[in-house]
């Protein structure tokens, strides 16, 4: 090794130590691609727990749910849109779709591939759908009985914004954006402020790590969807239903400008798509936020198609601020991906940043989700392991406590989110209005059965700049008793209604094969097993080469947050050579 300047190591080079020798004559971990024949398509549904619930519970598919959304035209000309933002309704899978266009055009504009893309991927539904590398399938959107309507972008904000025209819809989910704030990025907010309403945005497909969440969805009230990229399998091909980790290449990050936490969630954004050049065939297309946006709204579809059928559901759910109890839902419920941690890279727990600058609260999980919002609305008090409810704090009432009890701290998780609204005018050019903000705190408390001078504060979720709280922490053997306190953070000079969500179970992401995927790739090979060992050996001199040598793939955030949590996540790769661990069998 003498000779080689740092800087300029190569892998192979490093290929001399003997140790490093003997873990690759080891063998390589492959990735264990899925051995059942693929015949329901998008498999991107399987990932996400959308067919599990579906098959579980066969009523649900979206029906009397209404999804507006909302797309740019295709081409502009002297900066008119041209009204090609249609999707393709010649297409089997959608030709029987309820899906109106809110201009009432004949198509003859033109077609929109990605609104076609979007618009299959909620309700589409086709039994003889058919691709070269896949054979025959059956072709099921998230919420195939869900009612769309298709609205022009500018059209949307300059009538339903600007004029302000009445808007009525259960879900709206947008996938464009801006890089910066504009008016009607602002009337966006204050649409779900004051109707409530539902609103999911591509988080935006960055470059690197620091390209921004776009707007709307780094907007307070909006919920940013980004994408989970898709495993890259042993033939070198991504596949269409086993999904690794958000790659900055394909998922822009936070924090935003205002040091907010974004996107809020993660979902899978590749599968096979309706084509929009004609009336049979299909696409594969991904990883875009674009298309991970429309998943999480079909999935909402589906919980609200459930709250919508259960009297005292809809009583609890319709009532007050739905957009603020989905959002709490969804980001509880949501899937922890390998290496998820609040904020900026630190060793410690960040009280100031709720979500991962990368996942958010973790990846979309429809089947928690259902099982979070079917648990119920429950006041403050004693609750159940498991529910929701929405309330109003007052300067007179400063403090909600909600009080639970797990059986078996061992193996617990207790994870929590908070949600409330910012306040926006509601006319043109809808600036906020921080006078009427409030600031709210989520606490974790371990309670004692006999003495309250021994309960212990346990974990903290007291953002300055978010409207969203979130704790993700472990119970600890000392309690079997847990209390939630939502309380202000500052003074209290203003009513404050908000949402609250939580869970408790085993810890989701403890057989995830990609905590082998050191390198972030979105595959598992003899680089990691590199990376591994010098990480495991503290080599100081090779880490410093690490992120600037190609053949490593590995960006130097990415080595940041690996060394910080290093002697944490190392349990989680014990034993780097089990099959049945990598399969997640």
């Amino acid at each position: 090794m003498q000779g080689i300047h740092l800087k300029t190591l190569r892998v192979q080079d490093l290929y001399q130590y003997s140790l490093i020798i003997s873990l690759l004559l080891a063998g390589a971990v492959s990735f264990a691609a899925e051995s059942t024949p693929i015949n329901l398509e998008p498999a991107a549904l399987n990932s996400i727990g959308i067919r599990e619930l579906a098959a579980s519970y066969p009523d649900l598919n979206g029906y009397g749910i209404r999804i507006a959304a909302i797309g740019r035209s295709m081409t502009y000309k002297d900066g008119l849109p041209q009204g090609d933002f249609r999707c393709n309704m010649q297409h089997q899978a959608l030709f029987g779709a309820n899906v109106l266009f809110e201009d009432n055009s004949d198509g003859l504009t033109g077609i929109s591939a990605h609104e076609t893309a979007i618009t299959g991927l909620l309700v589409g539904n086709d039994a003889y759908g058919y691709h070269p590398q896949l054979g025959n399938f059956v072709y099921l959107g998230a919420c195939p009985d869900a009612s769309v309507t298709s609205y022009e972008f500018w059209r949307f904000t300059s009538l339903y914004l600007f004029a302000a025209h009445p808007f009525e819809t259960d879900i709206v989910t947008m996938s464009l954006g801006e890089i910066f704030p504009a008016w009607w990025t602002r009337g966006i907010e204050n649409l779900v402020e004051e109707k409530g309403v539902v609103v999911f945005a591509a988080a935006g497909n960055g470059q690197n790590a620091y390209d921004p969440v776009l707007y709307p969805a780094a907007g307070a009230n909006v919920i940013a969807v980004g994408v989970v990229n898709a495993a890259v399998e042993s033939n070198d091909e991504k596949s269409l239903s086993v999904f690794a980790s958000p790659q900055p290449a394909c998922s822009s990050a936070g924090p935003t400008a205002d040091l907010r936490c974004k996107p809020d969630l993660v979902a899978p954004g590749r599968g096979l798509m309706v084509s929009a050049s004609s009336s049979s065939e299909y696409t594969i297309e991904g990883d875009w936020s674009s298309l991970a946006t429309p998943i999480t709204a079909g999935a909402t579809a589906l919980l609200l198609q459930k709250a919508k059928s259960v009297p005292a559901l809809a009583d609890a759910v319709f009532s007050g601020d739905t957009n603020t109890m989905v959002k709490a839902i969804l980001l509880t419920s949501a899937q922890k991906l390998p290496y998820w941690h609040k904020g900026n890279p630190t060793p410690e727990d960040d009280m100031l940043a709720p979500l991962d600058f990368s996942q958010g609260a973790g990846m979309l999980d429809a089947v928690k989700a259902h099982d979070v919002l079917t648990a119920g609305s429950q006041k403050p008090g004693q609750v159940q392991t498991s529910g929701w409810h929405q309330a109003i704090l007052n300067p007179n009432n400063l403090i909600h406590s909600y009080d639970l009890t797990i059986s078996d701290p061992d193996t617990t998780v207790i994870t929590a989110t908070l949600c409330w609204n910012r306040v926006y005018q509601n006319q043109y050019p809808f600036e906020p209005v921080y006078e009427k903000d409030t600031d709210l705190r989520l606490e974790l408390w371990g309670i004692h059965p006999q003495d309250s001078n021994l309960n212990q504060l346990l974990d903290i979720s007291d953002s300055v700049n978010d409207n969203v709280e979130h704790i993700y922490r472990a119970a600890d053997a000392m309690f079997k008793s847990y209390r939630l306190i939502v309380r202000y953070s500052a003074n209290a000079f203003n009513d404050q209604s908000y949402a609250i969500a939580w869970q408790t179970g085993p810890d989701s992401t403890a057989r995830n094969p990609f905590w082998y995927d050191l390198n972030n790739d979105a595959r598992i090979n003899t680089t990691d097993r590199l990376v591994y060992f010098i990480l495991d050996q503290n080599r100081a001199d090779i880490l410093e080469s690490m992120a600037v040598v190609p053949e490593f793939n590995i960006s130097p955030d990415r080595l940041q947050t690996l060394q910080l949590f290093w002697n944490r996540w190392r349990s989680f790769l014990n034993n780097w050579s089990s099959t049945s661990v990598l399969s997640g069998e």
